[in-house]
């Protein structure tokens, strides 16, 4: 009895978390659906677009750069080898180092194969994007400290802090001072560096003595972390490649109409982004455990299947009457990629269970493999379907993309988690217990709790 008693209040408390999160992931929905709404409104699909490039470049160059030691931060503080000062040291002295070497990189690109980048984007708002680099570095980098040390209300604080800050930034200097395409880009820079800033400060406030900078201590989060980078590459080309390919083979106005159907199957993602928030934060405590982790996983999933399902139905009933209402009858071309998106995000964001207890468990390659043969398959895809379909030609490849990695990922999962197929979706289905843990759940939720 005592047992199910402190089952249960882990349950709960998993749940609480996850529902704090889903609060404040859901608040930065509403800010970034608010600014995306403006800049469709107030930029046009071709002003919408070149947005869509210009920070798609920073993001790329990050995604290229960070050598997943986020996500190696995860399972090396756990080890309890060294202190958070280290790792906040270590972690500043990253971000400075990649910001520097990637940036010198991309403009000797840009200087020496302009012809790679759209003719038409101003190569100027181009280098002002680069100064978002370091705030991606920051705010990953230190979030993800935060989340190790399971101070989730922080780390959330620093995500609605960053979605707020760009919604307000952007009225001000799109709206009221009219700047346009480079005002939004400042509006970006704004809410990045004070979102960056604040979980700096948020590190900072949990230690005790200096940062220190740790050579070693950078060497092992690298080493370990390429053991999944090209696995989280994989993730970013075969997820936002097709938009690249879309600004080079069409006209810049299809990649405005495809980021909002992007933009809008993007929201299934926020039930299982919080769930795997607090699950990363409980995989640093709890390295020693993998059957419990498995079963956790199995368990998440079946509860995400029916919660996504019915996000997935409800935005796919009313998807044009969403488009026309909030981005304007001009985006209406952005509703048949969305429905061809559907199916594939809902199954992908689905798998994002499995994908977080395989890199719990350290099988960093096999992941990595399975991600990085699907970007390429996806870029073989967008190829084809891109010239002669457009935005709709690339939803398709997207989707047959995303059932792909669901099942190479249900694989991974049974071979190294020791299920059986049948245990597998024995497991999956609903009994009484979990219609009592949902009561118990309302009972005692928490939004706010920190």
């Amino acid at each position: 009895m005592r047992q199910d008693k402190i089952t249960l209040a882990g349950g709960l408390n998993f749940a609480n978390q996850a529902a704090q999160t889903f609060a404040s992931l859901l608040l930065i929905q509403v800010f970034s659906l608010g600014t995306g709404i403006l800049s469709a409104r107030f930029l046009g699909p071709e002003g919408k677009g070149s947005l869509a490039l210009l920070i798609l470049y920073p993001n790329l160059l990050f995604i290229v750069g960070h050598f997943s030691v986020f996500r190696a931060l995860t399972v090396h503080v756990g080890l309890k080898k060294y202190s958070l000062e280290d790792y906040g040291g270590t972690c500043a002295g990253f971000a400075a180092l990649a910001t520097f070497v990637l940036a010198a990189v991309f403009l000797a690109i840009l200087c020496f194969f302009p012809r790679l980048f759209s003719s038409g984007l101003d190569h100027r708002l181009i280098f002002l994007a680069l100064g978002l680099l370091p705030c991606f570095f920051s705010m990953q980098l230190f979030s993800s400290l935060l989340q190790t040390q399971e101070k989730i209300a922080g780390m959330n604080l620093v995500s609605v802090v960053q979605g707020g800050t760009v919604f307000v930034f952007f009225v001000v200097f799109v709206i009221v001072l009219k700047a346009r395409v480079a005002g939004a880009v400042w509006a970006y820079l704004a809410g990045n560096g004070l979102a960056a800033g604040l979980g700096i400060w948020g590190v900072a406030s949990l230690t005790r003595g200096k940062w220190r900078f740790r050579g070693r201590l950078l060497a092992e989060l690298v080493s370990d972390g390429l053991k999944l980078h090209l696995g989280v590459i994989g993730v970013y080309l075969f997820s936002r490649i097709d938009q690249l390919m879309l600004g080079y083979y069409r006209e810049i106005a299809h990649l405005g109409f495809y980021s909002v159907a992007v933009s809008m199957s993007d929201a299934l993602q926020l039930v299982p982004a919080a769930v795997q928030t607090v699950f990363y934060a409980r995989v640093a405590q709890n390295l020693s455990n993998p059957e419990d982790m498995a079963s956790k996983a199995v368990r998440i999933l079946k509860h995400n299947f029916f919660i996504l399902l019915a996000v997935a139905s409800l935005l796919f009933l009313s998807a044009r009457i969403l488009i026309v209402l909030v981005f304007g009858e001009a985006f209406i071309e952005s509703l048949k990629p969305l429905l061809v998106l559907l199916p594939g995000a809902f199954v992908l964001y689905l798998s994002v269970i499995l994908t977080n207890f395989l890199v719990g468990v350290r099988r960093f390659l096999p992941v990595s493999f399975v991600m990085l043969g699907s970007a390429l398959v996806n870029i073989f895809l967008n190829m084809w379907l891109i010239p002669a379909y457009g935005a709709v030609g690339a939803a398709w490849a997207g989707t047959a993309t995303y059932f792909g990695v669901a099942v190479a990922e249900l694989t991974l999962f049974l071979r190294y988690s020791g299920y059986s197929l049948a245990r597998f979706f024995r497991e999956c289905r609903f009994d009484r217990e979990d219609f009592s843990f949902y009561a118990a759940f309302l009972k005692n939720l928490r939004f706010w709790r920190a």
